[in-house]
């Protein structure tokens, strides 16, 4: 998983991600976060950031997964950063 689990702790991610973003005083910093955002991630690390189990993750969200291949499912990470907290907890 990347390393941006522990700077999301303790607060809403998307509003953390929004803090981040308006705190970023250049334009080329903010566009290499937007770049970042737009990366994909393994399922497994999207459902693990989102604390729910990967069948879960797909069961509620399939819209959000892309397959590459036949074994290989990814998620951006803007997605995973910003689903809404999860109830199954």
């Amino acid at each position: 998983m990347s390393g941006f689990a522990p700077v999301f702790d303790g607060l809403p991610a998307l509003d953390r991600l929004r803090e981040l973003l308006e705190s970023v005083p250049d334009k080329a910093t903010r566009a290499l976060i937007e770049i970042e955002l737009e990366r994909r991630i393994p399922l497994d690390d999207a459902a693990l950031f989102n604390s729910v189990h990967r069948t879960t993750f797909k069961r509620h969200f399939p819209h959000l997964i892309e397959k590459f291949g036949p074994r290989l499912e990814l998620v951006k990470l803007r997605h995973a950063l910003t689903l809404p907290p999860s109830t199954t907890r």
